[in-house]
């Protein structure tokens, strides 16, 4: 409603009503541009009180993109009871955090993707805007579910030229010519698969063309089954139920360096069995599980061997072991035994005076002779080991000399020395603080001791 004062003044001349117009736009201007500075000067206060509540808020995008890498772990898309730490949860939080998220390719190019059984077209076009993200970074996916892998594989024929790694999950062979020779940054592949090794099934042909792979892991071992660029791989993973089927791999696989093989127990043994001896001249580590024969390493020579890991071996499996360390003449500088008897593994530590490190892994057996062998035989058993680690099933370790296997081994190479064992008695507990309390003269700078319960 117009004052007393604006109505007398609307009787005015059409020339001072104009005039008027004018001045009320100029002073209404003058006010819109004070609030808008107003406004500023609220959000600047807003923003430094901020600060002060939440410091995290005055980081630079690059710190706070640094801190977000040490959470985004595993990130997935669809339904998974483990479900990782992807980006999506940092960018819910607030619109400046969701910016940092979305500008971070890397975040974006590690996915574990777990295709639905119903709603594939969504989904995949759900996992384009994902992988969108990534920009032009190497992609590094793993596919689960595997009545889909087909279909999922088909749709990422278009960024095949960016994959780096690639995990699959199959029920049947793999035929997909669209990736066939489109691999180049591929370095690392790992098929899962419970298909029977025995049936006759096509050969997969669409990763033989890969100049940049170089890990490999298989849970069928077979050329017959897959065709790769065998030669050129430097660690292979395998688990096969055929011996022959996995010796036949070992010969394309002659440029080595690192070699994990899962014996099962339903492991095949053939009359074709290769009686060549296989020299794998670059092996450094090899891990050897679930064979207690151990009879694959007959057909072994690993003469720059470094790492050993064995498993459940048994005395015919131990025989094995020390004759191809006799054979190889290898510089094994660390060894790992598991679920081992003594009886089996002392006699392998013979035949390996060059350890530095030994492991053994076994919870219902106690490692009292090799502490015995420890203390008493510094310079024929391990005399270069310079750590111990031991865990085992023994309840009482009161009759353990593990004081006297301290003080002859502290005198050599032997720099940390740890022991995990069983404690549920009270008994128990105070032998552990007598044995803790002797040690304590013992320990320093130069060698750390860890006794641990569990």
């Amino acid at each position: 409603m117009a004052t007393t004062a604006t109505q007398e003044f609307l009787n005015s001349s059409a020339a001072a009503l104009r005039a008027r117009l004018a001045a009320l736009g100029h002073e209404m201007a003058g006010l819109e541009s004070r609030l808008r500075l107003l406004t500023a000067e609220r959000d600047v206060v807003v923003y430094g009180l901020g600060a002060i509540v939440y410091p995290v808020l005055t980081l630079p995008p690059e710190i706070m993109g640094e801190i977000f890498s040490h959470y985004v772990e595993n990130p997935h898309i669809g339904y998974t009871q483990d479900p990782g730490r992807g980006p999506l949860l940092l960018a819910s939080v607030c619109r400046s955090w969701r910016e940092i998220c979305l500008s971070i390719h890397p975040f974006w190019s590690n996915l574990r993707i777990f295709p639905p059984r119903v709603g594939l077209d969504a989904f995949l076009s759900r996992t384009e805007c994902w992988l969108s993200r990534a920009g032009d970074e190497p992609l590094d996916l793993e596919i689960s579910r595997s009545a889909s892998t087909q279909a999922v594989l088909s749709f990422l024929s278009r960024r095949s030229t960016q994959l780096r790694t690639l995990k699959l999950a199959l029920d049947a062979t793999l035929a997909n010519a669209e990736m066939a020779g489109r691999l180049p940054l591929l370095e690392k592949l790992s098929i899962g698969t419970s298909m029977d090794h025995q049936h006759d099934w096509p050969i997969m042909t669409c990763f033989r063309d890969t100049p940049s792979l170089r890990e490999v892991q298989l849970s069928i071992a077979s050329p017959r089954w897959i065709s790769l660029p065998w030669s050129q791989l430097l660690s292979l993973e395998l688990t096969t139920t055929n011996l022959f089927n996995g010796l036949e791999v070992l010969r394309q696989t002659q440029d080595l360096r690192a070699l994990t093989v899962y014996l099962t127990n339903r492991t095949i043994y053939t009359s074709r069995d290769d009686p060549r001896p296989l020299i794998l001249a670059h092996l450094r580590t090899l891990n050897f599980l679930y064979s207690g024969d151990g009879l694959l390493l007959d057909h072994l020579t690993l003469p720059a061997l470094e790492s050993l890991q064995c498993s459940y071996l048994n005395d015919e499996g131990a025989n094995r072991l020390m004759s191809l360390a006799s054979r190889s003449s290898w510089p094994l500088r660390r060894i790992r035994l598991a679920n081992t008897l003594a009886r089996a593994y002392i006699p392998c530590l013979r035949y390996t005076p060059s350890v530095e490190e030994v492991e053994i892994y076994h919870r219902q057996y106690t490692a009292r002779q090799l502490f015995e062998l420890l203390a008493t035989d510094t310079e024929e058993f391990l005399p270069a080991l310079r750590a111990l680690t031991i865990a085992d099933g023994t309840a009482d370790i009161s009759y353990l000399n593990i004081p006297e296997m301290v003080r002859a081994r502290k005198r050599g190479p032997m720099r940390c020395f740890g022991y995990s064992f069983t404690g549920h008695s009270d008994l128990n507990k105070a032998a552990v603080e007598g044995i803790r309390d002797r040690l304590r003269s013992l320990v320093g700078e130069e060698l750390k001791v860890e006794l641990t319960e569990y």
